[in-house]
């Protein structure tokens, strides 16, 4: 055997053993997903959150570095999701609780970090610090508001002491702190609210809270047993501080540089404190320079920073070697001045190793993407 097709070799079956770790971790949830309306802070200061002190935080135009990712990197972005993505997948839960006599129990240690190491991947990805902790205490009220949740079969932030089951004046504390889920738990929760699915989550407000700069604690709680739920508290005393620096003095999903093509959803969303999207608008090119139709959603405030969002027509087709969408959003309103932004989404398949400067895919990852791809849009669809 020679030494080149030896490495070839190799190679291959390093991406079928990635690939079918992908297989594994996005394939369909057989329960049914339900998001509750993105929570709202109690209160709020006067004007806009605020924004970075002096005005964005790109420095003679070298993005700070903040702990996230260099999405730039195609090889560092690959490895993150192979070596911190995928491994909080699969995680047992050590549900301890019980919904018929309202006992919230808890959760193993080892969850709770699959959970939180999901988080700050996102975190990192966007450019945002992956430095979110579990405050323990958020986490037990969360743990009672996630219990709450599943044995009324229902979801709300502000449940009812009169006719909610399993109702605590902690749970519901954290219900009006939290992003709520049904269905889906851990790991997979995370992921639900960053692809923030649903006809009544246009603004993707769970996803702006998840990658809001300015939160440092949160807090998980988790039901499965009869009914399965989800409870991520997001408030915490930061909410109003001075916003930190971020990789970009934006923040986007999916984020300008690399992306695992799994991981991009229908809605794209593009972040600015204080910014005025009332004029904006977005356009979209593919590889070959072709414009893609674009159908902007209604803007809404008030979920973190400002945010735009739009859906993008993709081709729906597996990406058989890395694929660059251009984005240009214009006429954003920065200090009352209208400004564009441009920058490039690449989606990759992680499963491929780096294709080089002309990307060439070898005919067994494009039949494995081609797999993945099918799997994940029959998901989606039904999340849909």
């Amino acid at each position: 055997m020679s030494k080149t097709f030896a490495i070839h070799h190799s190679a291959a079956i390093l991406s079928s053993v990635i690939s079918a770790l992908i297989l594994l971790t996005h394939t369909p949830n057989s329960l049914s997903l339900e998001l509750g309306e993105p929570p709202t802070p109690a209160t709020a200061p006067k004007g806009e959150i605020p924004a970075p002190t002096p005005r964005g935080n790109l420095i003679q135009g070298r993005a700070v570095d903040n702990g996230s990712v260099d999405i730039q990197n195609r090889e560092a972005v690959r490895l993150l999701y192979i070596n911190n993505y995928l491994p909080s997948n699969g995680v047992p839960m050590g549900f301890t609780g019980d919904i018929a006599s309202c006992h919230a129990g808890d959760t193993s240690q080892a969850y709770k970090d699959a959970t939180l190491a999901r988080i700050n991947y996102f975190r990192s990805m966007a450019g945002v610090a992956p430095s979110i902790a579990f405050d323990p205490v958020y986490s037990s009220k969360a743990q009672e508001a996630a219990l709450m949740m599943a044995a009324q079969r229902s979801l709300s932030h502000t449940p009812s002491a009169d006719s909610w089951t399993c109702y605590t004046e902690d749970g519901a504390e954290a219900a009006s702190s939290s992003n709520l889920a049904l269905g889906v738990v851990g790991p997979d929760a995370i992921d639900a609210y960053i692809r923030d699915s649903g006809a009544h989550n246009y603004a993707v407000g769970h996803r702006r809270w998840l990658l809001y700069p300015q939160t440092q604690l949160m807090g998980t709680g988790n039901v499965s047993a009869a009914a399965v739920a989800n409870s991520v508290w997001v408030f915490d005393p930061n909410i109003w501080a001075p916003r930190p620096a971020t990789r970009e003095e934006y923040v986007s999903w999916p984020p300008p540089g690399h992306i695992p093509y799994q991981l991009v959803p229908p809605r794209w969303s593009f972040s600015y404190a204080g910014a005025d999207f009332s004029s904006a608008t977005v356009t979209m090119t593919d590889e070959h320079a072709n414009s893609l139709p674009v159908a902007l959603e209604t803007t809404v405030n008030g979920y973190g920073e400002n945010t735009l969002v739009w859906l993008p027509t993709l081709d729906g087709q597996a990406p058989e070697c890395d694929t660059p969408y251009a984005v240009t959003i214009d006429n954003v309103g920065i200090d009352s001045t209208p400004t564009t932004f441009n920058y490039t989404v690449m989606l990759i398949d992680p499963a491929a190793t780096d294709p080089g400067s002309d990307p060439q895919c070898t005919a067994g990852a494009a039949v494995n993407a081609s797999i993945i791809w099918l799997l994940i849009k029959s998901a989606n669809t039904e999340e849909e």
